[in-house]
């Protein structure tokens, strides 16, 4: 199924978006809709999924480039137009795409970032401090203290890491 101007609700669409691939038509589509599905199945994110379909075109560029059958031409008279992927245009096309994935890339990592706030429960804050590889705090509470110090009746001395 060709694009159909829904990227807001249709992940497909956001995806075809994203890699210039929103023609209206079956024939004129450069991904199939398998093609696109595997491609969200298999990332992390839209962004992820759209930067490995660039980095398909970008390789499927190059291999249209090696086949004669990538360049047409026409000829009419002395007049002749060509029109396709050619030896020429490879590179920018290549670019293009290596642009757009480096982009794509960046948005990735935008998308797959969440914030943590660890230490808000007890239980929380007793798994961490029984990671045996988290880098202990320099700073805890009482640590100023004079421990030879007299304490008045009832006080203890924590010594509670913040």
């Amino acid at each position: 199924m060709p694009y159909t101007g829904n990227p807001s609700t249709n992940q497909r669409d956001a995806l075809r978006l994203l890699i210039w691939d929103v023609s209206t038509s079956t024939s004129g589509e450069i991904l199939s809709n398998n093609e696109v599905q595997w491609f969200l199945d298999v990332s992390p994110n839209l962004y992820a999924g759209a930067c490995l379909a660039a980095h398909t075109l970008g390789a499927r560029v190059t291999t249209l480039s090696a086949s004669t059958s990538s360049v047409e031409q026409k000829q009419v008279g002395d007049l002749m137009l060509r029109y396709g992927v050619s030896g020429g245009n490879v590179e920018a096309f290549q670019r293009a795409y290596q642009s757009l994935c480096r982009r794509l890339s960046e948005q990735s990592a935008l998308a797959s970032a969440r914030p943590f706030a660890g230490g808000i429960t007890i239980s929380g804050k007793q798994a961490l401090e029984s990671d045996s590889d988290r880098v202990r705090p320099w700073a805890r509470r009482d640590q100023f203290d004079n421990p030879s110090a007299m304490q008045p009746e009832g006080s203890t001395q924590a010594g509670e890491a913040f």
